[in-house]
């Protein structure tokens, strides 16, 4: 029974050496899932704001008459998307403090936009630089060194989450 005893001792340390290796990769694995989360809410403002620089774009260029019903209707999809945005960002906005702070400093600028486009003041260039600086801060929030480095991805993370179920 004694030769046992430090046999014992080394498996009981192996497992609990273990346990904190599977602890810590759990805790990895929930927070990737969370930022996983706010990325699809980034995502889906930055597909709205696109549409509507495309929409926009269209007003302008046909001086108005074209695209206003669809540009009034992509605006409701863009505000509820910075609705969302502005809800559900918990851990990205601790993490990108700086980017998500210039990206709310700029969201808060959209109707301003929407009423340069709507009386067609703003040139296309001008219009569509804005929308696509906004839309690569907005991708700024969600790049890779939130999870951990530059070569982990949130989308690889989907990719592996969707290929455990």
């Amino acid at each position: 029974m004694l030769i046992l005893m430090p046999l014992i001792v080394v498996i009981g340390y192996l497992m609990n050496y273990k346990l904190g290796v599977f602890q810590t990769r759990l805790n990895d694995l929930v927070k990737n899932e969370e930022l996983l989360a706010e990325a699809k809410v980034i995502d889906n403002l930055v597909h709205q704001l696109q549409r509507e620089r495309g929409f926009s774009a269209g007003f302008i260029a046909s001086s108005g008459e074209v695209f206003s019903e669809q540009l009034d209707t992509q605006r409701a999809g863009t505000d509820q998307a910075v609705l969302e945005l502005k809800t559900g960002l918990k851990k990205t906005l601790r993490l990108k403090a700086d980017l998500s702070s210039t990206a709310y400093d700029t969201l808060t600028n959209l109707s301003v936009w929407h009423a340069e486009v709507s009386s067609v003041t703003s040139a296309v260039p001008v219009m569509a630089d804005r929308y696509t600086g906004l839309i690569n801060t907005l991708i700024g929030l969600s790049a890779s060194e939130s999870i951990g480095g530059k070569d982990n991805d949130l989308r690889n993370v989907d990719r592996l989450l969707q290929a455990k179920n």
